[in-house]
């Protein structure tokens, strides 16, 4: 087994001058189960896309709104998130 199926490893990426309603990851391999986490650009209102792919093998929805209700109050209050 390779060290890297013994880490927990997300792969990050950011597209700063596009600002996308959806992002889709062609998969070439079935042995890509890796997250992957793509963010663009904030618009006038402050808001910004973020996407996510993961297999569904190992990520359940419960897990998606945990990740983005907290990415999202820690955009609300950012002081109270370094206070943590």
């Amino acid at each position: 087994m390779d060290q890297i199926d013994n880490e927990n490893i997300i792969n990050c990426s950011c597209i700063p001058w596009v600002d996308f309603d959806s992002f889709t990851n062609c998969v070439f391999n079935g042995q890509q189960i890796m997250p992957l986490l793509t963010w663009g650009k904030m618009n006038d209102d402050y808001e910004m896309p973020v996407s996510t792919t993961v297999s569904h093998i190992f990520v359940y929805g419960l897990e998606f709104g945990y990740f983005y209700k907290y990415l999202q109050q820690s955009f609300d209050n950012p002081q109270e998130m370094i206070q943590e």
